[in-house]
């Protein structure tokens, strides 16, 4: 066991240790490589010796990578434990000594560097911080018919919390408003003015130049890119990502000069490039002055289109690219080439189509004039103390470009959907438009609340049209949402608890998310299964004591067949296949959809949940140190059949939220009339809260069954 005294000797002992030694823990369970790491541990601040220990602990990596998988007693990795003993260096004396910053910390870069290759990325999170994202994939983009602006592009980058070494970048062809004036700028220009800029294209240099300057990148490892084969990004455009140490490279643009790949990523270790069967830039890329450039390189693949030439002579040009590449490079590269005769084009997955309007009702109605009451607050209106409404959306993304969703609304987001490569797809991005759809709803119904999205992994189902999501998955949403201390938690979904359903860990960790998140009184709703109940194939998260079971009602607003026996409330639901409308009543928002009716009424009853308490923090009903039982299950429930109709499940909304409010403003006598009606759907439930003080679950369990009608009744009179 290693001493936990200050001092280990020199630096230069640690170049001397054997793997068993590296791995020895202290009591504290730190490693000698988390001893190393510490910050002004083996040696002191002055940015020199940091620089001494960097070099040590390269070494200690030689001799044993394994180190970094391990953990100490606080669950930290080394890298963690780095960054939790750092101190803010104090103003250096001399431009000598000049200390470190915690963002130029270099053994910190280093280490993140190192967990950047290895090969899961969920492993990378865990060794990390946990809340940044390491993937910037946007493949999504190519199935987007309409032109992007760079607007929307900044916009959707935005969303994204970043590392600021990531481990991949991907970028397909897509179509930006800015190339499409340029062709038809070009097409009436005068040829000098061409010759003077150009005809490459530079508008995924914005991508990188947003990455550099507004998210903090300042190292990619891999980057995919598609470019326009009619319309190709330029020379000038790739030298620039020298910036990025780029390692990885595959840009697929045809005959990319050497010495320009030289300039763009002298550090390559892999790349892949693409030859327009021009046997010129074969000889060029395999010549004495070509890839051989690059000191560091691993691994080279080139793709080959015929072209002009038949295929036996350019199978030729393939077998002399390898002699020479093996010729004139290290005997470490490893080449390799394919002969590609068919097109370039891709397949792009679109989105499915929708076939029908949701129903028109007196419920959508109602809220939709009290929700322009909300949204026309003055600025100041809601309290500086009160914390805001944060509801989680768990389910296939929402659309970050055209859904209208703004940094007001949106507030962080994660994913957990795995694309090609194991390369993760961005929260803000909706694999069918079901998530984007959700998050409107809610929304409607609360205009100011704060959305936290969870794209969850997730398969189709048989027609396409649902989303079906891994309870996997659906665990670490829920645990995010945890972390994020959110209020409410929206799922849209189920998954079939099925007796022989082989994912029981899968499952079983669901359950355990859930049970959880009502542990931290965390309300959730979840959907009734639009299939029917089935006693024996339960449903979760629907099933699952504590969330609350949302179904569909018809015009009538009783219970749709399906809804009837497994619902515990039902909300108006939508026929089949329909389109969400935005926040404002009457404003239609053409988006994709094949959310189900039981979903429609699931969005709405977290909406409902929102808009309660929304309205207790706007009039202040309820002291901050009390807000928290409003979120306690037993306490919404009671709330919820307080606000049932005569027939016990449908959730009125004219009785609570008068369409009056659509043309008031905000003033001394509507504050009093909307507190009026905070105080009774809830003051009743406060009145428990202060007689008992800070009662259980249980407790509240019972006492609201059993007085909550005697409470109702005295204060209506």
């Amino acid at each position: 066991m290693l001493s936990s005294t200050r001092n280990l000797g020199s630096l230069a002992l640690l170049h001397h240790l054997d793997r068993e030694t590296v791995l020895q823990r202290d009591l504290d369970d730190n490693t000698v490589l988390h001893l190393a790491s510490a910050y002004g541990y083996l040696c002191d601040e002055s940015k020199s010796s940091q620089l001494q220990l960097l070099e040590s602990i390269k070494k200690l990596l030689e001799i044993c990578e394994e180190a970094l998988r391990c953990t100490n007693s606080e669950g930290q990795s080394p890298y963690q434990y780095r960054v939790a003993t750092y101190k803010t260096p104090k103003l250096p004396n001399s431009q000598d000594e000049t200390k470190l910053t915690v963002l130029e910390d270099q053994i910190a870069q280093y280490l993140k560097e190192r967990y950047m290759h290895f090969d899961k990325r969920d492993e990378i999170i865990k060794y990390l911080h946990g809340d940044c994202e390491i993937h910037v994939n946007l493949e999504e983009l190519s199935q987007i018919n309409a032109a992007l602006s760079k607007a929307d592009i900044e916009g959707l980058l935005e969303n994204l919390k970043l590392e600021n070494i990531l481990q991949c970048v991907r970028i397909p062809k897509y179509q930006l408003e800015t190339q499409i004036k340029t062709t038809t700028a070009r097409k009436y220009s005068r040829p000098q003015d061409t010759a003077q800029d150009g005809a490459g294209r530079k508008d995924y240099e914005q991508i990188f130049d947003l990455l550099w300057k507004k998210k903090g990148v300042k190292k990619i490892i891999n980057i995919k890119v598609e470019d326009d084969e009619h319309s190709p990004h330029s020379d000038e455009v790739l030298e620039r990502l020298e910036r990025f140490d780029i390692e990885e490279w595959d840009w697929d643009r045809a005959d990319i000069c050497s010495d320009v790949l030289a300039k763009a990523a002298p550090n390559l270790r892999k790349v892949t490039l693409y030859s327009s069967g021009n046997n010129a830039v074969l000889r060029s890329w395999s010549g004495t002055d070509g890839l051989n450039q690059l000191t560091k390189l691993e691994k080279v693949h080139v793709v080959i289109h015929q072209g002009l030439e038949p295929r036996a002579r350019v199978d030729t040009y393939k077998s002399t690219f390898l002699k020479r590449m093996k010729r004139n490079c290290d005997e470490s590269v490893t080449v390799t080439a394919e002969v590609k005769t068919d097109s370039k084009g891709k397949e792009s997955t679109k989105q499915a189509s929708f076939n029908g309007e949701q129903e028109a009702t007196a419920w959508l109605k109602t809220m939709d004039k009290f929700a322009r009451f909300i949204t026309n607050l003055p600025s100041d209106a809601y309290p500086e103390s009160a914390p805001g409404v944060k509801v989680a959306i768990l389910d296939d993304g929402i659309d970050g470009i055209h859904g209208g969703f703004g940094r007001e609304h949106l507030k962080e987001g994660i994913s957990f959907l795995m694309g090609r490569d194991e390369n993760v797809r961005p929260f803000c991005f909706s694999s069918i438009g079901h998530g984007t759809n959700m998050a409107t709803l809610i929304r409607r119904v609360c205009p100011h609340v704060q959305l936290y999205v969870v794209r969850l992994n997730q398969y189709s189902s048989t027609d396409g049209n649902k989303m079906q999501p891994t309870p996997e998955s659906a665990a670490l949403g829920i645990q995010w949402a945890i972390r994020k201390k959110v209020d409410i938690i929206s799922m849209s979904w189920t998954i079939a608890k099925t007796d022989g359903n082989k994912n029981k860990e899968g499952l079983d960790a669901l359950e355990q998310a859930l049970k959880e998140a009502r542990e931290a009184n965390i309300l959730m709703f979840g959907s009734a299964s639009d299939q029917g109940w089935n006693d024996e194939n339960p449903i979760l998260p629907s099933g699952f004591h504590g969330v609350f079971c949302i179904g569909a009602a018809n015009s009538s607003g009783n219970p749709e067949a399906w809804a009837e026996k497994e619902a515990r409330y039902v909300l108006p639901g939508a026929s089949g296949s329909m389109a969400a409308r935005s926040a404002k009543a009457g404003e239609d928002q053409a988006s994709t959809d094949a959310a189900s009716s039981s979903s429609f009424a699931t969005a709405l009853g977290a909406g409902l949940a929102a808009l309660i308490l929304y309205c207790i923090d706007l009039t202040e009903a309820v002291p901050p140190q009390n807000r928290k039982i409003l979120t306690k299950y037993e306490v919404m429930r009671d709330i919820y059949d307080k606000m049932c109709s005569e027939n016990k499940r449908y959730i009125t909304a004219k009785k609570y939220f008068d369409p009056k409010f659509a043309n008031m403003s905000w003033d001394e006598d509507s504050k009093k009339k909307l507190k009026g009606i905070v105080d009774i759907i809830i003051r009743y439930v406060h009145l428990i809260y202060i007689l008992i003080g800070q009662p259980s679950s249980e407790l509240i369990d019972q006492t609201l069954h059993r007085q909550s009608d005697a409470f109702w009744w005295i204060l209506k009179r």
